[in-house]
């Protein structure tokens, strides 16, 4: 028995060294290092942490070259130094580690350390994706989606994102079910939509958990249900998502899906408004006007709010010049939202703010609106804001009229790629609806010559006009889409502010 254990503690005297504490073990420093930066046992200490992943670095240890980047990208135990993380990153890389990979295409990404790289992003991100790398997955999943560093392809975004998405990753499962709500890259379904929002939420996911709240509030994919709407918003406004705290406000102020409490309605509009919020901001000062119940004091806050520019108070007044008009009632959707609005058939033009509370449209089209017959009460008009739910005389599915802000920003982001780039992006489109709303609602004041062939050149559909290039006529595009934008009055330019 002696000689067995003599021989056992040889053995471990030879993997330890003479010291008895591995010193020269590149995978032991590695564990040594993370003790140290996980305070697992020891005391934290980054620069003792530097110090043993540096030793095993020095060996060609990739784990330990991805935690000294690491380390130095975040300025921990040395000083923040982003070209230093990219050397020590790209020492990982080379060997095939795929986390280095992940973060290395993340620095070419941003030029973080490097120059700014596009193909190199996509490069070192489909080596780790291809790998499995969730993260990666995600990140080359968005640059197809936005044609940076690779042709655009939806589909191809779809497909990595997918891919991601399968492995539990929420952002992945979020922007995955933003495809399947717009309809891109796959065909549209709402209730896989809903289903993958609901993966993400669930992980904590604050955009999720806003589009499953907009879900249960409107039914779309799922029976609609606005206890769970607020259950959801709730949880998305306690991460400080101020489009959710304005909407959770509505549902207090309502009593819909929780228990009427005004007190409540303001906490969250106020935390909304607080973030730039004008809606909520909007909503608590109306509040606070009916609370007062001084007519006098609510059309003289009426009409400053016009005079000051205020797009969501002096809505009302800003569509006076209109009033009273024939018209009906028409309906858009955007990010899950319905809205209404007043629409004249025989002038094209748009007769009112956006209205996301049907009784709210009925009350304005009542006092000032007309139909061929003349004025009705506010039932009639309800009446005809739910038929316009299903539908249109303007458009000829509800596809058309379906609008997403994340899909408007990207449509920026690619036009401000076409333009950096000099190059077509394939697939490239705007909704020719929303072309003619803003257009409508704007009273055709901004100027819309060359948008249908400009949208078509920057596509490739079209060939360019002699002497112009991509970068041109992308420009051009951007500033025409910024007018029609800016030249719709009240909410309606907020509400779309995405593409502007």
């Amino acid at each position: 028995m002696k000689n067995i254990f003599r021989r056992m503690a040889d053995t471990l005297r030879r993997l330890m060294g003479s010291s008895g504490k591995n010193d020269d073990n590149p995978d032991a420093q590695y564990q040594r290092g993370r003790s140290y930066a996980d305070g697992n046992g020891v005391v934290q200490d980054y620069a003792q942490a530097v110090h043993w992943y540096r030793k095993a670095a020095e060996q060609d240890h990739a784990p330990s070259q991805n935690a000294l980047g690491w380390l130095y990208m975040r300025g921990l135990g040395v000083p923040q130094d982003d070209v230093q993380a990219v050397a020590w990153w790209h020492k990982a890389a080379e060997q095939g580690f795929h986390i280095a990979q992940n973060w290395l295409g993340g620095m070419y990404a941003a030029g973080r350390g490097v120059a700014q790289d596009d193909a190199q992003a996509e490069s070192w991100w489909r080596k780790a994706a291809e790998q499995g790398n969730a993260r990666a997955q995600t990140n080359l999943g968005s640059m197809f989606q936005l044609g940076r560093g690779v042709a655009q392809s939806d589909a191809q975004a779809v497909a990595w994102w997918s891919r991601a998405a399968e492995q539990g990753h929420a952002e992945a499962q979020s922007n995955l079910a933003d495809m399947y709500a717009a309809g891109l890259g796959v065909e549209r379904d709402d209730v896989q939509a809903a289903a993958l929002w609901r993966q993400a939420a669930e992980q904590g996911n604050v955009i999720a958990q806003a589009s499953l709240g907009a879900c249960y509030s409107k039914g779309d994919g799922v029976d609609q249900d606005d206890a769970q709407a607020a259950a959801w918003w709730c949880k998305a406004a306690e991460q400080g998502h101020a489009v959710s705290q304005a909407n959770l406000g509505a549902l207090y102020m309502d009593g819909r899906g929780v228990a009427q409490d005004a007190e409540k309605a303001a906490t969250w509009w106020r935390k909304a408004a607080e973030q730039g919020n004008e809606l909520a901001q909007s909503n608590l000062d109306a509040l606070q006007i009916l609370q007062q119940r001084d007519v006098d004091d609510a059309v003289e806050w009426l009409r400053t709010a016009a005079e000051h520019g205020d797009a969501e108070t002096g809505d009302a007044l800003l569509f006076d010049e209109r009033h009273p008009a024939v018209g009906g009632i028409e309906s858009l959707v955007l990010d899950g939202t319905t809205y209404f609005f007043g629409f004249d058939f025989k002038s094209d033009m748009v007769l009112s703010p956006l209205f996301d509370d049907i009784d709210a449209m009925a009350a304005y089209a009542s006092r000032y609106m007309l139909q061929t017959d003349g004025a009705h009460d506010a039932a009639y008009w309800r009446e005809l804001a739910d038929d316009a739910i299903e539908d249109s005389a303007l458009a000829s599915s509800l596809e058309e009229r379906t609008f997403s802000s994340h899909v408007l920003a990207l449509t920026l982001e690619k036009l401000r790629h076409a333009s950096q780039s000099n190059s077509t992006v394939p697939g490239f489109s705007v909704e020719p609806h929303l072309i003619y709303l803003l257009e409508a609602a704007g009273g055709w004041r901004a100027d819309r010559s060359n948008i249908e062939a400009d949208i078509c050149s920057i596509a490739g559909e079209e060939s360019l006009a002699e002497g112009e290039s991509v970068t041109q006529v992308s420009q051009r595009l951007q500033a025409q889409l910024k007018e029609l934008v800016e030249q719709a009055p009240g909410n309606w330019s907020e509400r779309f502010a995405a593409l502007s």
